[in-house]
């Protein structure tokens, strides 16, 4: 995602991930990758684990910390997260690329859940297989 971000020119990123051990390593993750191809973090938000009342004060803790110079946000999601975040992300900064790794999607379509993830640019791993084989 880092890559893709970068190439796209989106070199300022905000980072939204559970405050959990796969939360840490995620984002920690996507930072160094971001970082490493010339990307700035502006603000590094984490929120509860388990689903809370304080997300919408943790988005907009996150996109108020960015004082408007983040060009996208990078979400570390479970699918049920994801769900409520994505709507508060819409609402408190409509205009920024949310981008998050495969793990948003439950790996079974349903589009009166999916709905809220509408709009998210994530990885999916037969997509990088095709990439893969296009470049060999």
């Amino acid at each position: 995602m880092a890559n893709f971000a970068i190439a796209r020119g989106q070199r300022t990123a905000v980072i939204l991930a559970p405050n959990s051990a796969w939360g840490e390593r995620v984002a920690g993750a996507f930072r160094a990758a971001y970082q490493g191809k010339g990307g700035q973090i502006i603000a590094n938000q984490q929120y509860a684990d388990a689903p809370s009342s304080s997300y919408l004060q943790d988005v907009q803790n996150a996109v108020g910390a960015s004082q408007g110079r983040a060009s996208m946000v990078f979400l570390a999601a479970s699918p049920s997260q994801a769900r409520l975040l994505r709507p508060l992300l819409a609402a408190q900064a409509a205009s920024l690329p949310v981008y998050a790794t495969s793990h948003i999607f439950s790996g079974r379509t349903d589009p009166s859940k999916d709905a809220d993830l509408d709009g998210v640019i994530y990885t999916e791993i037969l997509g990088l297989w095709k990439a893969y084989k296009q470049v060999r």
